[in-house]
């Protein structure tokens, strides 16, 4: 949608046209047609004028395939410090499959935002922004693009796929046992765990410790 507005209705269909030609549906699911198409874009003549374009496509995809993601129980900050810290430290916390992270040299939620905005005189994009981290997430049926810092960025793309547990989560981030580097942990989980973002995965582990990370 977004890129349809960009680029205008003609340059679009011509661009559309390209990538059916070369990536035909493999399944008999319109939703997924154009599941290929962010690597396809990187390679067409568009992005030659519209360098951003790949990277939106792939925001763009995001947000198609979080709308319809599963989407299990979310793991609360309550839950969590409720657990014994040794069944704590030893559970895999996954990223939510409704969920992605996206980085990008581009503005992309200002350029996705476009295709909401009906006049073109209202747009004004800095596409010389610094880098940014944008999280895609499901939420009650709702779809955000946040744009995030790039340690909460680390900490979601770690528990992407299998997941982490939370001293593997915190080596992705290079934080250790210092006061200072488990109060930046402990703020980033919260951060993550107020929007929904993980699930728990148990191990299967024969676990004695009753002291709760609370305790901690």
């Amino acid at each position: 949608r977004a890129i349809a507005r960009i680029a205008g209705d003609e340059a679009f269909s011509g661009l559309v046209g390209r990538y059916l030609m070369a990536c035909p549906p493999r399944r008999y699911d319109l939703a997924m047609a154009g599941e290929r198409f962010p690597g396809f874009i990187s390679n067409d003549p568009i992005s030659t004028d519209l360098p951003f374009v790949a990277d939106l496509a792939q925001l763009e995809r995001a947000i198609s395939d979080c709308f319809i993601a599963a989407e299990p129980a979310a793991l609360t900050w309550d839950a969590l410090r409720e657990l014994p810290s040794s069944e704590a430290a030893e559970r895999h916390l996954t990223l939510q499959p409704s969920a992605r992270v996206i980085r990008s040299q581009w503005p992309l939620r200002d350029l996705w935002l476009t295709a909401f905005d009906t006049n073109d005189d209202d747009i004004d994009i800095d596409l010389s922004q610094k880098p940014g981290c944008f999280l895609v997430h499901r939420n009650e049926g709702e779809i955000f693009v946040r744009e995030i810092d790039d340690e909460l960025a680390t900490l979601l793309q770690a528990a992407e796929g299998e997941g982490n547990t939370l001293a593997e989560l915190a080596g992705a981030l290079s934080l250790g046992s210092e006061p200072d580097d488990v109060r930046t942990f402990l703020m980033l989980m919260q951060r993550a765990l107020a929007l929904s973002l993980f699930t728990l995965n148990p191990v299967a582990t024969q676990l004695d410790d009753t002291q709760s990370l609370e305790d901690l």
